[in-house]
């Protein structure tokens, strides 16, 4: 997917390292270039718009938590109050006399089968309201979370893009929603090559740059193929091309259903 073995000049789909973004202030990520080539080679676009690609690693640790959270919490939520039901709890009861006094109950309260059942999914519910920790989560939702990385494997996750390897960094991905931009000017040098303790000292800082290693070199390291490159624009647009529009209502779906 990435060739790292010829770079010359930037263009749509160059990748640079030590590439700056608010929500990875101490992690070293990639920006992946996404203004048009025509723009970039005829010197048309003063500033240069690019998309943060973090290595697989880091975005496990950053990102992977929340989407598990956000895919699992109501269903993980809906198990265990099957069970706190049994003994006339609800979650807000978990919330007010903690986890475990809610153990004390179902291990007093529940029958054998009940009781397991019941501690597993109140231990999943903990886990998953309490740890930001995705390979403590792992141990609770290995299958959710394999599921996650094969939506956004195949590509089926509409806000990243995967890509398999990019040199020593591993696999990466691309997040399609968070553009960043940097001047034209900071393209040519980093296209060249800077060394990042050298960046204190210029009187104009190159803010796309994140100077957190002062024996770094920032640099392009790659470029991403055709028709990757090509498949990655045309999904970075599906994001802010989307009308959003209202759910159907689930009496209709219910109606339509029953009906046919």
């Amino acid at each position: 997917m990435v060739d790292c073995t010829q770079i010359s000049r930037p263009t749509q789909g160059s990748i640079f390292n030590f590439a700056h973004h608010e929500d990875y202030p101490s992690d070293e990520i990639l920006g992946l270039l996404i203004t048009a080539r025509c723009d970039i080679a005829n010197d048309k676009a003063d500033k240069f718009s690019y998309l943060p690609t973090i290595p697989l690693g880091i975005w496990c640790k950053k990102e992977l938590p929340a989407i598990l959270k956000a895919r699992e919490s109501k269903s993980v939520e809906n198990q265990l109050n099957t069970y706190l039901k049994k003994t006339n709890l609800t979650t807000n009861s978990v919330k007010i006399y903690g986890f475990n006094n809610i153990r004390t109950v179902f291990n007093n309260q529940l029958g054998r089968k009940d009781k397991e059942k019941g501690l597993e999914k109140l231990d999943r519910y903990e886990a998953l309201t309490k740890s930001s920790d995705h390979h403590y989560l792992k141990t609770y939702f290995e299958k959710e979370i394999e599921l996650i990385f094969k939506d956004i494997i195949k590509n089926k996750h509409m806000s990243y893009f995967f890509i398999d390897e990019i040199g020593s960094y591993g696999p990466c991905i691309t997040n399609l929603r968070e553009v960043s931009h940097m001047d034209s000017n900071a393209a040519k040098i980093i296209s060249g090559g800077i060394e990042l303790h050298k960046l204190t000292d210029r009187k104009s800082p190159i803010n796309c740059i994140n100077n957190i290693d002062p024996d770094g070199i920032a640099c392009l390291i790659g470029q991403l193929r055709s028709p990757y490159i090509e498949l990655l624009m045309q999904r970075f647009a599906e994001n802010f091309t989307r009308i959003g529009i209202d759910d159907p209502s689930d009496d209709l779906i219910s109606s339509i259903a029953t009906r046919f």
